[in-house]
């Protein structure tokens, strides 16, 4: 992967390089080799265990400049499933998993809205496999792919503007999921396997042993209106797509122990970011 960076302004510009590092262990990914290139620090966001490389670049006017990380990653199909037998009465989430619940800025699971929005999807049901089906199905119906973002949709967007892309369907499922306790988390990535490394996004929720369980329903929508060839299901992840971090709206630290709020960890970004872009980068994953 390369970054390339212009400084656009009239003076020197000291700025940090955020990149995201792979997963190193996932549901189908194996980081085997990670080779960094320009020399920069790996560090690790508190919250989700995220791993990133930060640059720190003093970067003169109009001047650009490289930085570039190379990894290979061994991919497998996962196909796991759920015990029928499982309730929601279940799960005993533990101090550890109580960040798996919590509501942000993207996933307002204990607003209102979604309270009842829950009540007439999933009334009193308590086996857990009918409640996420039923939490599917409302959603894949509820819902449109449209209108792909770089950013997040939010829960409440993808309610209301229900043209969303694969982050929209996402969030909207965690909430769900969250505000009748079960846990669930965002997956941030690309696929591997499309020219131009192509972003993606889907959702995880675990299970009372612990196990997380991948639902990709932009997917499964899509192929449902014969617009995609991919197959998704309940417990089903294919060898195409590469994890690059869990989770959305946390705190990373930069190389000067700064903390910046970021949204997601997906893309390659800067701070400060006024004076900065990236003017080409390229995504070069090698599978």
């Amino acid at each position: 992967m390369s970054i390339w960076v212009t400084n656009h302004s009239d003076k020197t510009e000291n700025i940090n390089i955020i990149c995201p590092i792979p997963l190193k262990k996932y549901q189908n990914n194996t980081l085997v080799k990670l080779i960094i290139n320009t020399a920069g620090k790996i560090l690790n966001e508190p919250k989700y265990n995220n791993q990133y490389i930060c640059w720190e670049a003093k970067i003169s006017a109009g001047q650009m400049k490289e930085f570039s990380y190379h990894f290979d990653i061994h991919t497998f199909p996962t196909k796991l499933t759920i015990d029928p037998n499982l309730l929601l009465s279940d799960y005993s989430i533990n101090h550890k998993d109580l960040k798996w619940i919590a509501p942000n800025k993207f996933i307002h699971s204990d607003d209102t809205k979604i309270k009842e929005l829950i009540r007439e999807v999933v009334g009193k049901e308590n086996n857990l496999l009918t409640v996420i089906i039923k939490i599917c199905e409302f959603i894949k119906e509820h819902l449109e792919y449209n209108n792909p973002i770089i950013g997040l949709y939010t829960d409440f967007e993808a309610l209301h503007k229900k043209k969303v892309d694969c982050g929209g369907f996402s969030t909207l499922f965690i909430s769900m999921c969250h505000n009748i306790g079960i846990p669930a988390r965002l997956v941030a990535g690309y696929w591997a396997d499309r020219p131009g490394k192509e972003m993606h996004a889907w959702a995880e929720f675990m299970l009372p042993d612990k196990t997380w369980i991948p639902v990709d329903l932009s997917i499964e929508w899509l192929r449902n209106k014969h617009r995609e060839n991919k197959t998704a299901k309940i417990g089903y992840l294919g060898s195409d797509r590469v994890a690059m971090s869990i989770g959305c709206d946390f705190e990373i630290l930069e190389n000067t122990n700064n903390q910046t709020s970021i949204n997601i960890l997906q893309t390659p970004f800067s701070i400060p970011k006024k004076t900065i872009s990236r003017s080409n980068t390229d995504f070069n994953l090698q599978i």
